[in-house]
């Protein structure tokens, strides 16, 4: 009975210590990751010729992207928000900058293929990414990022983390920023944006090279369609909308 005592005892501390832990590493730890110090700059947005009107007339390289004017979160289209996370991050608003499910499907797909074919990197991760100067993709870049990530979720609202997000993404061609980006390829102003569109656009960061639609749009259309499947198994859409964004593929 005392050797049962013992190991209850030493269970208990056990678990206390690895709890401890974990707040510590959650709560804790990411203070000692600063934040990237142009994430509270302004996003690129170049600069704006008009007339004796006011009306553009034409927008300068900002170095050598292609940006627009910054958007507010209210002015993204939800269906550009949503393409967005079901191509990117679908749990965004339910974590806080780890997704520890994710990380355990990238293991277990490292385990099975033998080599990392899914990421694990979310929204606020990305995030950093951008806005961080660039660092060599290793291991220990990740662990910055993940508690860097942490901070940010804990300083900042998801709205404002995804505003920062979709105003310095680059979508190929040296567009940088949805705005720029849905002028550059549609000519259209943001809020425009069919549910087709949007989904097209939210597909070309992942490899906006390679999917570039003006040398493959075939390509682009592929990840296009997966992204409407994923925004379908989220919920995102129902069938109908599904259907409707299929006929109006560009």
């Amino acid at each position: 009975m005392r050797r049962l005592g013992k190991w209850k005892r030493t269970f208990l501390w056990l678990a206390f210590a690895g709890l401890a832990g974990v707040l510590a590493g959650l709560y804790l730890v990411p203070w000692f990751f600063p934040l990237p110090e142009t994430l509270g700059t302004a996003a690129p947005s170049g600069v704006l010729f008009v007339d004796r009107e006011d009306r553009p007339v034409r927008r300068l390289l900002d170095g050598e992207l292609r940006a627009d004017e910054p958007a507010t979160y209210d002015e993204f289209p939800e269906s550009l928000v949503l393409a967005t996370l079901a191509a990117e991050d679908s749990r965004y608003f339910s974590h806080g900058g780890i997704d520890f499910l994710g990380v355990l499907r990238a293991v277990r797909d490292a385990l099975l293929h033998r080599e990392f074919v899914s990421g694990a990197s979310t929204i606020t991760q990305q995030t950093i990414k951008l806005y961080a100067p660039p660092r060599r993709r290793d291991f220990r870049t990740k662990i910055i990022e993940a508690f860097t990530a942490r901070h940010l979720e804990m300083t900042s609202d998801k709205e404002t983390i995804l505003t920062a997000y979709l105003n310095h993404l680059p979508y190929g061609n040296q567009f940088t920023g949805a705005r720029a980006a849905a002028r550059g390829y549609f000519g259209k102003p943001l809020g425009d944006l069919s549910l087709a569109e949007s989904a097209l656009l939210a597909g070309l960061p992942n490899k906006p090279t390679k999917l570039n639609p003006w040398k493959n749009l075939e390509g682009a259309r592929q990840r296009q369609l997966w992204i409407l499947g994923r925004m379908r198994e989220e919920g995102y859409i129902d069938e109908a909308r599904f259907a409707a964004a299929l006929i109006g593929r560009v």
